[in-house]
């Protein structure tokens, strides 16, 4: 399994003198020390990977005019300093300017450049997002869209620098899909959206006994059988 990471590059906040503000995050009794936004992200994502021996294998981010500027008093840019991080290093990074007029194009170019690497990785990909700093509806559009050419939806996340802890989403976004599943269901009698959400997910004998007919009734409809439809 590879596993891919798509943000939205911030700026680095820097203190009077110019220097990046470090910052201390908590979780599992640890504590992570980072000097850019995203780093909290990113560190939190590897961490949950690394128990499974995996890790992060391309960070995949949304590049500004903003963070191509220098930070104060120093000779290089924002996204320098985000690609010389200990935490990018031997990771690939992949990038695309954003401006903010064009959401859509911004969606389809990033949506392709995820898919031409995962493609070429020739096995399964999971995404995992940040919404720390970006435009959060444009990141998940993404990972849908994303979901649909069959790469699999990883950590929704973001960095909640008030509590200095990073928030795991994911569930809160694939109860979103569920609802927006039934919907498919009731209008299209496409059942992928309820499937992928219980998939491996311990449920009652009634329900797994109404997500059978839902999966009959799909297949009915499918072959075009409208006696087993009456019949369910």
């Amino acid at each position: 399994m590879k596993n891919v990471m798509l943000l939205s590059l911030s700026k680095t906040p820097t203190n009077s003198n110019g220097a990046p503000i470090h910052h201390i995050f908590h979780w599992d009794s640890k504590k992570i020390g980072c000097l850019h936004p995203n780093e909290p992200a990113i560190q939190f994502v590897q961490d949950q990977l690394r128990r499974k021996s995996e890790t992060i294998d391309s960070i995949f981010y949304f590049a500004s005019q903003n963070v191509k500027s220098n930070l104060p008093t120093q000779k290089i840019s924002h996204e320098k300093f985000f690609r010389s991080l200990p935490i990018c290093r031997g990771k690939k990074l992949q990038s695309i300017e954003i401006q903010s007029e064009d959401g859509l194009d911004s969606i389809l170019k990033m949506s392709q450049l995820i898919q031409n690497i995962a493609e070429q990785f020739g096995e399964n990909v999971r995404l995992h997002v940040d919404l720390t700093c970006g435009n959060s509806s444009i990141l998940l559009a993404i990972s849908q869209i994303l979901n649909r050419s069959g790469i699999e939806s990883g950590l929704i996340v973001y960095s909640n620098f008030e509590t200095h802890r990073v928030e795991n989403s994911s569930e809160v976004c694939r109860l979103f899909n569920l609802f927006a599943g039934v919907g498919e269901f009731i209008n299209f009698c496409d059942v992928r959206s309820i499937e992928k959400y219980f998939a491996n997910r311990k449920s009652s004998p009634e329900l797994q006994r109404l997500l059978d007919k839902i999966r009959q009734f799909d297949y009915a409809i499918e072959i075009c059988r409208t006696a087993e439809m009456e019949s369910l």
